[in-house]
């Protein structure tokens, strides 16, 4: 549930005319004289809104992370902290995390800023609310963790073989989602570029994710080259590898003979 401005506005509206129609009632009972008390509550009220208004029309707040990252029993959980997007500032306070309608894996916290810590104890998939308020407004979004084993990334085919400059395609695939991973190249002249960066949401038609290889030996001399790229994950079990083989052939010399040009 969110409350925005506009239904702030609307609930602080119905408030000031019951607060006017008791007040006329008061005044009709003391002979159209109100007392001190009721003008000063009155009074109070609508000072007491005109603040809670003029703060909630610029404190609307929504989540920016959409998903949680995944977490491996008996490893510490780190993920970085949750993103929130304020359309302007509240006078009230700051912002604030808590978790409802549901619990944390065992062995979780969340801290009032957003972070997460702690060595989930048990594998599964744990579902929870994390309300978030500013003092202004608030709402609530509905999250799941799921605690497994590591992930395990592996890339395909095991090695590449170039004769002069070209380009090839390798498959990247993990036992985890939405899993974000890292391509280092040993060498100047190889170069590579993931499509996405990371492996498919779950439920996807895509088996992984594809990275294009290329090669560029304009600056070396003939010979046999090779090199390795490295592929790495957050809390990947391993950091497999790529064997990289290149034969760069002997140029063409020139005889120094012109060639005759037919008239």
């Amino acid at each position: 549930m969110v409350l925005n401005s506009a239904s702030l506005l609307d609930r602080a509206n119905r408030i000031v005319q019951a607060a006017r129609r008791q007040w006329r009632r008061s005044l009709n009972r003391s002979s159209n004289r109100s007392s001190p008390g009721s003008s000063n509550r009155f009074i109070a009220v609508v000072l007491g809104l005109a603040c809670v208004l003029g703060s909630a029309a610029a404190a609307d707040i929504e989540f920016v992370t959409e998903e949680l990252p995944w977490a491996i029993a008996d490893k510490p959980y780190s993920p970085p902290p949750l993103e929130v997007r304020s359309s302007g500032k509240c006078p009230l306070g700051g912002i604030g995390f808590t978790v409802v309608g549901g619990v944390l894996p065992p062995g979780l916290e969340l801290s009032r800023l957003g972070y997460f810590s702690g060595t989930p104890l048990r594998t599964g998939d744990f579902g929870f609310g994390i309300r978030i308020s500013n003092g202004c407004t608030w709402t609530v979004k509905r999250f799941t963790l799921t605690v497994t084993g590591a992930p395990i990334i592996t890339a395909a085919p095991e090695k590449l073989r170039f004769v002069g400059a070209g380009k090839k395609t390798l498959h990247i695939s993990a036992t985890w989602p939405l899993l974000r991973y890292g391509a280092t190249s040993s060498a100047a002249w190889l170069k590579v570029a993931p499509r996405f960066g990371f492996t498919p949401r779950p439920a996807s038609a895509l088996t992984g994710d594809d990275v294009v290889v290329s090669v560029d030996p304009a600056s070396l001399p003939p010979g046999h080259y090779s090199a390795t790229i490295t592929f790495a994950a957050w809390q990947a079990l391993e950091a497999p590898s790529v064997q990289v083989e290149l034969d760069v052939t002997a140029r063409p010399e020139s005889s120094g003979i012109p060639t005759s040009v037919s008239p």
